[in-house]
């Protein structure tokens, strides 16, 4: 007689999430007609891909360093020889 109990509670629990999810406009399906705008294509907007003309990545704090000839990070090594 429990489990039965236990059984009903569940599809009610389960139910009423449906009623206000769905039906009571929690969950909306996407309009074909909104004004969002998609998104550019990932490659465009992926982090970490804005490389330099030497192939530092500006946004991870890379920079040039002319003197030891690679990218690198100024607050963790000088730009000297």
């Amino acid at each position: 007689m429990t489990k039965k109990i236990l059984i009903f509670i569940g599809i009610l629990i389960f139910a009423f999430l449906i009623y206000t999810f769905v039906f009571k406009g929690l969950i909306v399906a996407p309009d074909k007609n909104s004004d969002v705008v998609p998104a550019s294509s990932p490659q465009e907007n992926m982090v970490g891909n804005d490389t330099d003309e030497h192939g530092c990545i500006g946004s991870a704090g890379y920079s040039w360093c002319e003197a030891k000839s690679k990218c690198l990070r100024l607050w963790e090594e000088p730009c000297t020889e």
